[in-house]
């Protein structure tokens, strides 16, 4: 999703969300794998949030979320139709713009969904041990000092909270898929959208978590499949993977 560290992005990775902005909510075009990955990965997230509930919570009602880099408000929004009360943030202000317009269509979920223009850092402050669940979709990808944002994250969330973390795996398969193949030869992302070198392995990501307090719980291979255009689980992590992690 879009970038919420404070070192000003790229002038092309600006260009490339505010462009989007005005298409955010549209299920084709360049948001398109954004909708497939969400449609796919919220099912997992659920399953997995309802499975630690008490016998007598087998719901998402009221809980606390907070989505990291929410762009648009596509995951945003599953967990407030659901119940949830669910707050993103983001640094672009234009599809913070858009994710307000698009939740006061439906008065439904409206009064459940907090949208603002902040980086973690700053949200940090205010806001520790504050949510039940983190969403970092895509996110982790863009940040140079990734210990430090996740720290950030983690002070946000509850003691046995869980936190959502979908990134790309660092291979060499990544590096052929992504930066050779998406980049330079089909073209679907800007130049220099992707840095191998801020992909994570899990065992990375591991570590990390565990220096802040948290454990990975579980870890699920993923990609987005540009033939059939679906985002697949799959048993390997050599491309982009989803980690649930748990707060000790």
């Amino acid at each position: 999703m879009a970038l919420t560290h404070p070192n000003p992005p790229k002038e092309e990775i600006t260009n490339l969300y505010n462009d989007l902005s005005e298409k955010w909510w549209s299920k084709e075009g360049g948001a398109k794998l954004m909708h497939i990955s969400c449609d796919v990965i919220y099912p997992y997230m659920r399953s997995k949030i309802i499975g630690k509930a008490k016998d007598d919570e087998k719901t998402l009602k009221d809980i606390k979320v907070l989505d990291i880099g929410c762009g648009g408000g596509i995951m945003t929004e599953k967990f407030a139709k659901d119940g949830a009360l669910a707050t993103g943030i983001d640094i672009n202000d234009k599809v913070i713009e858009v994710a307000k317009w698009h939740a006061s269509l439906d008065s439904t979920i409206s009064d459940r969904l907090t949208y603002l223009v902040e980086p973690i850092e700053e949200h940090s402050k205010q806001n520790e041990g504050k949510y039940d669940v983190i969403i970092l979709k895509y996110v982790l990808l863009h940040i140079v000092d990734q210990e430090k944002f996740m720290n950030h994250c983690i002070k946000c969330l509850k003691p046995n909270g869980s936190i959502f973390l979908c990134t790309v795996s660092k291979t060499w398969t990544s590096w052929l898929y992504y930066q050779l193949l998406w980049e330079k030869i089909l073209r679907i992302c800007p130049k220099e959208y992707y840095n191998w070198n801020m992909f994570t392995t899990p065992e990375d990501l591991s570590q990390i978590v565990l220096n802040n307090g948290c454990k990975i719980e579980e870890v699920r291979g993923s990609y987005h499949n540009r033939i059939t255009r679906k985002y697949c689980w799959t048993q390997h992590h050599y491309l982009d993977y989803v980690a649930h992690i748990i707060k000790s």
